[in-house]
């Protein structure tokens, strides 16, 4: 096929925008903005903002999880425009595409404005649920009455709740506090087909459980992998912006090399591209940080030097070294890793493994250690592997060796709140809370199986298709669409089949209720 018209880059954007918007439609805006619901296109444009009846609310975009701080500019009582806070220092003034969506979505005409309740007791695929609406009082009172039914029967364990996109008020009144004080364990995030891996990966390095906090402005070397952060790393506006400042805001333009099997747009404009095979980027960080020890290029200040007393000053490739003949300052268990792992991980092993030329792979390992300070961090393309949580570990404890660790332009952990604004006061648990939250949760997290997870995902429709641990009676899912977006659908739609009772709290028809579609079979009321 020959195509002879010329679109003009306008035309494209819009239709990327077009394409944007129908994936965010199942969103929704923070508290200030959602009574401005009355369905109908947006206003047009004021001539004079200054003479209309202008108001700029404050809220959050919830587009991803950056919560960007947004405001919504509401004209003659609808919501016209949304704009970046001007009190948010995270943003540089700016939103990313994703919050200009928010008209679409709050008059969008196939949002849900009222409960849905299914009248068709068969399920199945392709079995029309027939969806009558109910009022509000209906439906909460059809919910609480099977909640009820849990608890007298002392199975709350048996309710299971299901997260998808959230804020973080929803999260933890809706997913936490009211799950304890209900009395299940049971409260399954799309943490492991998200970035659940990334933060894993940290978690094993330093004890912190979450979102790597890089400096990207302020580095002199990128080592991206996986990861494309002109396009899609959070927070996107920040990223964005930041990735300008490197490359061309100061005197030293920072080096990026970008690792990863696809030349994505960051790809495309990194100084390097490395085209590793699929899966295999702890194997190239496993052999860089090889490199970094024994060429002695390790930060000494950070990570610490060999003992005064010690028979050998050196990591030789192949050779184990004592335990005491080093000293840690900042690092635990470097010598340990060192013998059980890196010895033997040798450029020219990685090098069969990823596709990367072992030569290739020293010098980017040498530019790493020496060029201060650099950054190694990682997205997606590394996280949604099985082997994905190790490969984050790995790649993370470059920023140690290379002493990139609470230093401007490396890996900067904010300070924490005080815990009197932290931490709400403890729920109140009856006795039969304290029963239900006893048992093992249903994705096996915390256990042998699974010891490090905080989320298994996929683990709970194999969980409720089973019955193990016990029978899953009842489910509340909300802003998620888990019989489509996680791995193996069909397993999804016979699990979510079996479940008697299930909500699911939504803007839009989904698949997870969509009339002949997978998990509608399933919903009872929304």
């Amino acid at each position: 096929m020959r195509i002879t018209r010329r679109f003009t880059r306008r035309e494209v954007l819009g239709t990327a925008a077009a394409a944007g918007a129908t994936y965010a439609a199942g969103r929704y805006l923070g508290a200030p903005l959602k009574g401005l619901v009355e369905a109908g296109p947006p206003p047009p444009a004021p001539t004079s903002i200054a003479a209309a009846g202008v108001l700029d609310l404050p809220s959050l975009c919830v587009n991803c999880h950056s919560y960007c701080a947004i405001t919504g500019r509401v004209v003659n009582g609808r919501l016209w425009r949304v704009l970046a806070n001007p009190d948010s220092g995270a943003m540089d003034g700016k939103v990313c595409v994703r919050a200009h969506f928010a008209s679409q979505m709050l008059y969008d005409p196939t949002r849900l404005r009222r409960p849905l309740r299914r009248t068709n007791p068969e399920k199945g695929m392709g079995v029309d649920p027939r969806w009558v609406e109910v009022s509000w009082d209906e439906a909460l009172d059809a919910i609480a009455a099977e909640l009820r039914t849990l608890r007298e029967a002392g199975e709350p364990h048996a309710l299971t709740i299901l997260r998808g996109r959230y804020d973080q008020a929803m999260s933890d009144l809706g997913y936490v506090r009211f799950a304890r004080a209900f009395g299940t364990p049971n409260t399954i995030s799309h943490g492991t087909i998200c970035a659940e891996a990334d933060k894993l990966g940290m978690y094993l390095a330093t004890g912190i459980h979450e979102y790597w906090p890089v400096d990207v402005a302020n580095a002199n070397y990128l080592l991206l992998f996986g990861t494309s952060i002109t396009e899609a790393n959070r927070p996107v506006p920040k990223r964005v912006r930041a990735w300008g400042h490197p490359r061309r805001g100061r005197p030293t333009r920072a080096k990026v090399v970008s690792v990863t099997p696809r030349l994505d747009r960051t790809a495309a404009r990194a100084d390097e591209w490395l085209p590793i095979n699929p899966g295999t980027d702890g194997a190239l960080a496993l052999a860089m940080a090889h490199v970094i020890l024994t060429e002695g290029l390790w930060d000494r200040e950070f990570v610490g030097d060999f003992a005064a007393t010690a028979s050998s000053t050196r990591f030789a490739p192949g050779v184990e070294m004592p335990e005491d003949a080093f000293r840690e300052r900042w690092t635990a268990g470097l010598v340990r890793w060192w013998n059980l792992v890196l010895k033997d991980f040798t450029p020219e092993r990685a090098a069969g493994i990823t596709g990367i030329p072992a030569a290739t792979i020293e010098r980017i390992a040498r530019e790493f250690a020496v060029t201060k300070p650099a950054i190694a961090f990682l997205g997606r393309g590394v996280g949604t592997h099985t082997n994905a949580s190790y490969s984050a570990y790995a790649i993370f404890c470059l920023n140690g060796l290379a002493g990139s660790i609470d230093v401007p332009g490396g890996v900067v952990f904010a300070e924490p709140l005080p815990a009197k604004l932290r931490e709400p006061p403890a729920e109140v648990l009856d006795a039969v809370a304290e029963q239900g939250l006893r048992q093992p949760p249903v994705d096996y997290r915390g256990t042998r199986l699974f010891p490090m997870a905080k989320d298994v995902t996929n683990r709970v429709a194999e969980s409720i298709v089973r019955g193990e641990p016990y029978p899953i009676k009842a489910v509340i899912h909300f802003f998620g669409n888990f019989a489509y977006s996680n791995p193996d659908c069909r397993l999804w739609r016979e699990a979510l089949s079996k479940v008697r009772f299930m909500v699911h709290i939504t803007t839009v028809l989904s698949d997870s209720r969509r009339p002949r579609a997978a998990g509608s079979s399933s919903a009872r009321v929304c």
